[in-house]
């Protein structure tokens, strides 16, 4: 894990109500490596997840498999390819009028077409997939724990990685700073990682 972790005993924070988000959320900004545990993640966490590891955060996720809930979270977190084939093709053709044009002394005309061909390589770079130091998978069964663990603290709890969980439901969280109770944490999540599958 990226960060240090003081060998000092810190006692846990205890908290109930309907912001859990607000420390979770402060242990996602804080943290440079960032490992979850949950059943569920909806949408609005999945993206925040994507843009927080495309700011060099490095997340892993292990979630349950099988949740109709999560399908469209995880259809953005996971092997995202974007299909940029259509502008793949309009560009090599593109390139080869612009040729035939020019070979034919038309140069106006294999100026627009040479334009296009920048063009739709741009898009097709553009829409290529980028690479997000994200990486999520399913827990063998049904995994109900729910353990966000940073660079210097944890928490644990009752709420799950969704908008209910976070901003409505009324939630139980202990935030740990105890390094060795965290360690212990790691070691777990890294156990239960290891024996899940890729999504």
């Amino acid at each position: 894990m990226f960060g240090f972790r003081s060998n000092r005993a810190a006692p846990a924070e205890a908290y109930s109500g309907n912001e859990g988000y607000k420390h979770v959320e402060r242990l996602f900004r804080s943290s440079r490596s960032i490992d979850i545990i949950t059943p569920y993640i909806g949408i609005q966490y999945a993206k925040m997840l994507y843009g927080l590891a495309g700011s060099g955060k490095r997340i892993r996720l292990i979630i349950s498999k099988g949740q109709d809930s999560n399908s469209v979270a995880i259809g953005y977190l996971g092997p995202r390819v974007r299909s940029n084939i259509g502008y793949s093709l309009a560009s090599a053709a593109s390139f080869m009028a612009f040729v035939l044009l020019y070979i034919v002394n038309m140069p106006y005309e294999a100026l627009i077409l040479l334009l296009l061909f920048l063009l739709f390589t741009f898009l097709a770079l553009r829409r290529a997939p980028r690479n997000r130091n994200i990486y999520v998978r399913y827990a063998p069964g049904f995994v109900h724990e729910k353990i966000y663990i940073g660079d210097s603290e944890a928490i644990t709890g009752s709420a799950n990685l969704t908008y209910s969980g976070m901003h409505k439901n009324t939630e139980y969280l202990e935030v740990i700073r105890d390094s060795n109770r965290i360690d212990a944490l790691e070691r777990h999540f890294n156990t239960l990682w290891n024996g899940s599958s890729n999504i």
